[in-house]
């Protein structure tokens, strides 16, 4: 846990969110972070230049292939958030982004990473991102608490549900939204276990895109600290997310 100082909340690099959207208990839900998340990233590549219009323009996008999210406190009244994002390194095929927030009082109740990747629209390819900016230069060395993002490899468990791609599922790439991929997995588990548990960290890996009409199975496989479940793409015949999610008693 991190606190800063009052003269640090809410100023540059900072993303002030009011943060009105809890879950069903009441508590604070890393699916309800996961969109702000992403939003204070986008705000931030903005920022630097290489946001969204700009890449659109030379026929480029921003794709998110891995992220953590990780819970630190197990709050539930919480009004405003603090949301603090940068590049830590770049390689050739992936920017690694790293993000903290904080609450009001200026207390870190969160952090974590994500990989991001610029692939061309047309051919879907992804793209040397030093062949279309030079984000070395907005590099920052800070860490943050955890491991990076890693390849998530387990054996496909037991089929439990299936999904069907529909508009409201899309964001502007055409595609389904990171958000919804997370809702999909966290659907799977009954109410009851989800009142009892406390969703505290996500790994999430991102392999395929999924397009309106697409059906998606999801297989689960469950061990005493985490629950693995697999989204596989039946209308594409590819694994499109792999993803890791740990509970606590809550």
């Amino acid at each position: 846990m991190e606190i800063m100082s009052n003269e640090n909340i809410g100023t540059f690099p900072h993303r002030v969110y009011l943060y009105h959207t809890k879950d069903k208990f009441g508590n604070i839900a890393l699916h309800k972070l996961l969109p702000l998340i992403l939003d204070s990233a986008g705000q931030h590549a903005e920022e630097l230049g290489f946001g969204k219009d700009f890449f659109l323009e030379q026929n480029y996008t921003w794709v998110l292939s891995r992220i953590n999210i990780e819970l630190e406190e197990l709050v539930s009244d919480l009004e405003t958030l603090y949301i603090d994002t940068w590049i830590s390194f770049v390689k050739s095929a992936f920017s690694v982004r790293l993000f903290e927030i904080h609450d009001g009082k200026g207390i870190r109740i969160a952090h974590g990473s994500t990989y991001w990747s610029i692939i061309n629209l047309t051919t879907r390819r992804i793209v040397p991102i030093q062949k279309v900016i030079d984000s070395n230069s907005a590099t920052n060395p800070r860490k943050v608490p955890g491991q990076l993002p890693q390849k998530l490899v387990f054996e496909r468990g037991e089929s439990i549900a299936k999904e069907t791609a529909q508009y409201t599922d899309l964001d502007y790439n055409g595609h389904v939204n990171s958000n919804r991929y997370l809702d999909w997995g966290i659907n799977t588990f009954p109410l009851e276990y989800l009142e009892k548990n406390k969703l505290i960290k996500i790994v999430l890996n991102y392999t395929q895109e999924v397009y309106w009409g697409d059906t998606v199975a999801i297989f689960k496989t469950e061990s005493d600290s985490f629950t693995d479940l697999e989204l596989f793409n039946e209308t594409q015949e590819s694994t499109a997310c792999k993803m890791r999610l740990y509970f606590v008693c809550a």
